[in-house]
């Protein structure tokens, strides 16, 4: 029995929905999670823990001993991702790398936990030389910066990688 990781494609925003009903069936599932800061209510900062990969879940399962065609049907869900007619897989060492990333409440712990308002600098991509201020994390992987550009503030939005704090 060679069991595999492999991915789930959920429903806009039913990651969870979606885990705890293949949950309900048996799988074995994991959903990675993020903290993302976000302007709340009356322009007040505020945590929330969001999927690391919007849309997707992963699953472990042997697909050759295992029927997984409940799984396309599976409130949430809207199937396994697939390369053609083969089902995609992760390979352990990939999910232990993320699972190793992971805080005591289950969140993956990203290398970058800039606060709003503080400097950094562009170190790579189209921008590379210019100071920026952090404004937001947008994603996983993306962040909202405010550039100084031709004279005028400029919201921008780029790889978190292509930042480092000012003074490096």
């Amino acid at each position: 029995m060679t069991r595999r990781w492999h991915l789930v494609l959920t429903r806009p925003r039913q990651e969870r929905q979606a885990l705890v009903q293949l949950q309900r069936q048996g799988y074995e599932t994991w959903l990675p999670l993020a903290q993302e800061h976000a302007a709340g209510r009356r322009g007040q900062r505020q945590e929330r823990t969001v999927p690391l990969f919007p849309r997707y879940l992963f699953v472990n399962v042997d697909s050759a001993a295992e029927n997984t065609a409940p799984i396309r049907s599976t409130i949430g869900c809207c199937g396994l991702v697939r390369f053609g007619a083969d089902l995609a897989t992760l390979p352990g060492q990939a999910i232990e790398a993320i699972r190793a990333r992971c805080d005591g409440g289950g969140r993956v712990v990203l290398e970058q936990d800039w606060k709003p308002g503080e400097p950094l600098k562009v170190a790579a991509g189209p921008f590379s030389g210019f100071e920026a201020v952090f404004q937001a994390r947008t994603g996983s992987e993306r962040v909202a910066v405010l550039l100084h550009w031709l004279g005028v503030p400029r919201m921008v939005q780029m790889p978190a990688s292509n930042l480092v704090p000012s003074g490096a």
